[in-house]
């Protein structure tokens, strides 16, 4: 599955039968009858330090150990981005349906469709979106968009259309939903993936592995989930958008971040090594038990470690498919 790539665990090579073990798993993520997508995540390493409050140089002995135990997680969750936050106990929890998230969701639409209207990809979005585009550019709609939130019956539907709008603005970057976000950006397409590795800063590139269940809209938003969902919205009334600001990178947004038990493991692409997830080879679970629901890992360590990191909580996903935030 990965080309001309060393395979190694915990700093060693794999054995032949783990080796074995690990091509056949990658087969069967494949052919399992379960549907699956792989996605990838950009990083470097200086960036994950900061995340992980690592000290010491080139220690991915530690950075193993936390990544596959924590995992990544957005932006929401970091105490780097916590005092740059308005309400985020009140309006931006992963599960909040608040009617003042959604007075968000339109002020800030308004914004960046006015103020930035400049921008090659919002101009080309405008035209894409026209209708999307004169809703949300009239100040006055906010009433009329808060009252359909209103009247829907339950907090799913709530949900499906604040991950609808709010995706779209999680992947706009800084001028969105940029430190507020739970969302965490990955790709379909692993050379997006390490494009977004690259950084100024020469750090090493990694390119973490993972895979996603369908349907996707449990844990993520992708463009065959926006456009599947376009009906939805014109049933109530409010506009849809083809195309998201930028359609080339094959985004999925996941909610929350990538769960450990879901990372395969991470590329470093400059000493064309992969990094296998050691819980892998520890889990005795059948590989499609595997692939619907993640490696074993004990985590009894958990909160003695996440503390000791940048994050300031984490997010929990029930057997229900329901999310919450843990502070």
């Amino acid at each position: 599955m990965f080309e001309n790539l060393e395979y190694k665990k915990n700093g060693y090579d794999l054995t032949m039968e783990e080796l074995k073990k690990f091509t056949s798993f990658c087969l069967a993520l494949k052919k399992s009858g379960i549907r699956t997508r792989m996605i990838f995540r950009g990083e470097n390493y200086q960036s994950l330090k900061e995340k992980l409050s690592l000290s010491g140089d080139n220690d991915f002995n530690k950075l193993n150990s936390l990544i596959f135990l924590i995992g990544e997680k957005g932006r929401v969750y970091r105490k780097e981005y916590k005092n740059k936050i308005l309400n985020k106990k009140k309006i931006h929890s992963i599960d909040s349906v608040e009617i003042a998230l959604f007075k968000y969701i339109f002020k800030k639409t308004n914004s960046i469709l006015i103020k930035n209207k400049d921008r090659k990809e919002i101009s080309h979005f405008i035209q894409t979106n026209k209708k999307l585009n004169q809703y949300f550019s009239n100040k006055e709609n906010v009433k009329d968009f808060t009252n359909k939130i209103s009247i829907l019956k339950t907090k799913d539907d709530k949900i499906k259309i604040r991950d609808y709008y709010l995706s779209l603005l999680h992947q706009i970057g800084g001028i969105g939903f940029y430190n507020n976000s739970f969302f965490l950006s990955t790709s379909k397409d692993i050379k997006i993936a390490e494009k977004f590795a690259s950084n100024n800063n020469n750090s090493e590139k990694i390119i973490f592995i993972s895979w996603v269940n369908y349907p996707i809209n449990r844990i993520g938003v992708n463009l065959n989930y926006l456009n599947n969902f376009k009906k939805n919205l014109d049933d109530i009334g409010l506009p849809s958008y083809s195309k998201s600001f930028f359609p080339k990178q094959n985004e999925i947004s996941i909610k929350g971040g990538l769960l450990p038990q879901y990372i395969l493991g991470y590329i470093r692409p400059e000493r064309n090594e992969l990094i296998i997830n050691p819980n892998f080879f520890t889990t005795e679970k059948e590989f499609r038990q595997i692939i619907k629901y993640g490696f074993e890992i004990d985590q009894s360590n958990f909160n003695n470690a996440i503390i000791e990191t940048d994050y300031t909580g984490y997010f929990i996903l029930d057997e229900n498919d329901r999310y919450r935030d843990i502070n």
